[in-house]
Order: structure tokens, then C-alpha cells, then sequence
């Protein structure tokens, strides 16, 4: 399954709106989808030349009420609160 199937399969599970948020700006950028928020992660991190030990990590929020809802680490991945990986962008089996 490519990322924007797999994109398009998690939006079942998710509120109605979500925000990406990087580091610590107040910047929330809207998001459909963990797959669309870790695409713009990773576009944005391979343009920032900031490796693994330096690149900030996301975070997806409900956008409506700003409660966290998940996070991605710097290959992509995003993780639930419970630290379950509920969207890979490489295709492995989520929750497997």
C-alpha cells in the first residue's frame, strides 16, 4: 500500500480536524491525515539538513481542541499516546 492509500485508510480513525505542530512554534498546520502529516514532516526535515539528533519532533494535535493525539519521530513514523505506530510511511503493518 502506497503512502497516500495508507494516508487515506487512517482518516476513519481520526477527529474531524488535526494540526501538525514541529518544535516549539505555535504554528499549527492543518492536516487531513497522519499520512499527510508525516509527508510534510519529512519534506520538511530533509529540507532543513537537520539530522536525527537535531530535528525537532511533530506533533499532531486536534485541531479543534489542541489536545495532542499523536507524534512523529524523525523517520516519519507516527505513534499514538500508548507509543503504538499508527502510520508508517515505508508500508510495514501498523500495529503489528
Amino acid at each position: 500500500m502506497n503512502v497516500i492509500a495508507q494516508a487515506q485508510a487512517n482518516t476513519h480513525e481520526l477527529p474531524a480536524r488535526l494540526g501538525l505542530r514541529i518544535g516549539r512554534t505555535r504554528q499549527l498546520v492543518e492536516v487531513a491525515s497522519f499520512g499527510e502529516a508525516s509527508l510534510i514532516y519529512a519534506a520538511l526535515r530533509d529540507r532543513s539538513g537537520h539530522d536525527v539528533n537535531s530535528m525537532p519532533e511533530g506533533r499532531i494535535y486536534d485541531a479543534a481542541t489542541e489536545k495532542l493525539v499523536a507524534r512523529l519521530s524523525y523517520n516519519g513514523r507516527v505513534w499514538d499516546l500508548a507509543e503504538q505506530c499508527v502510520f508508517d510511511p515505508f508500508g510495514s503493518e501498523v500495529g503489528a
